[in-house]
């Protein structure tokens, strides 16, 4: 059930209070999911943190992908589609909700990737920024700013297909989309039409179907007395525990791969390769000629 968080501890704690045994959250930010996960526990709920970790809320069991290997991914495409296009490019970051923990690992990822070239001057690290919400209309406002104070920005790190559309339609302004890389996440449809006609320079497809299985899973184990097998474990930085993590892999999408995700029935063909982009699809074999 999605919730904006005035609406999150209030429907937790109903949950709770019907007697359910196993409590599979997605935390909107770490103060509200840290306040539910302390009564289910009060109440003897084992809870699931599903697809993002609640910072200091030590969940039992958290479920979803590597935001840090996400981030990682997207500094190695940005330094792939940069290429020799010029000397010292200048790299813009439109990261995440600055209160979601996965942006945060997302930002860490990209920066490793890219630290040694920043420190060799290889590359300029150029403004920086959260988007509140992960909101495109924000981003559309922010990276407008960035790039009235810094014209010269060869590249952008945005942090998911959202924000990257809007960075996007601000360099289609300016005549630049396509010649400004721009990364993204989560193989929406439009991030898909913006990787396919090049104005983006990737995507990360999470395989979401298979993360909702495997919290399903691991909850019918809990129900069932056993013990969930687990892959790794996740540091939680602010109580500095190791919470048992099923790590599942994302999956870098260039235009060439488009037609994975069309295959593993995450978006349809029809919707994605309608009108203009018919022909696209065709050219990257997203669909027949």
């Amino acid at each position: 059930m999605a919730v904006d968080g005035s609406e999150f501890r209030d429907v937790g704690e109903a949950l709770i209070k019907q007697g359910v045994k196993v409590l599979i959250i997605t935390s909107p930010d770490s103060a509200a999911g840290k306040a539910l996960i302390a009564s289910a526990r009060e109440a003897k709920v084992t809870v699931i943190d599903y697809d993002r970790l609640t910072v200091g809320g030590s969940a039992d069991y958290v479920v979803g992908f590597d935001s840090a290997e996400i981030g990682r991914m997207q500094g190695y495409a940005m330094i792939k589609c940069l290429g020799t296009k010029s000397a010292n490019p200048l790299v813009a970051e439109l990261n995440g909700a600055p209160s979601d923990y996965n942006a945060a690992q997302l930002t860490a990822g990209h920066d490793i990737v890219l630290e040694s070239r920043y420190a060799d001057a290889e590359y300029t690290k150029g403004p920086s920024q959260y988007v509140p919400g992960w909101a495109p209309a924000q981003a559309k406002d922010i990276f407008t700013q960035m790039i009235g104070q810094q014209p010269r920005i060869d590249g952008v790190l945005a942090a998911d297909d959202g924000i990257a559309a809007a960075a996007i339609g601000v360099l289609r302004g300016l005549g630049r989309n396509g010649k400004v890389p721009v990364t993204g996440q989560n193989a929406t449809v439009e991030g898909l039409r913006n990787v396919l006609t090049g104005d983006q320079c990737m995507t990360v497809y999470k395989r979401i179907k298979l993360e909702a299985q495997t919290a399903a899973n691991i909850a019918v184990q809990l129900l069932r007395g056993q013990k969930p097998p687990v892959s790794a474990t996740i540091n939680d930085p602010e109580s500095n525990r190791e919470i048992p993590f099923n790590g599942l892999v994302p999956l870098p999408i260039t235009a060439t791969e488009v037609k994975d995700v069309v295959a593993d029935g995450f978006v349809e063909a029809g919707p994605l390769c309608a009108g203009n982009y018919q022909e696209l699809c065709r050219k990257y074999g997203v669909i027949g000629t």
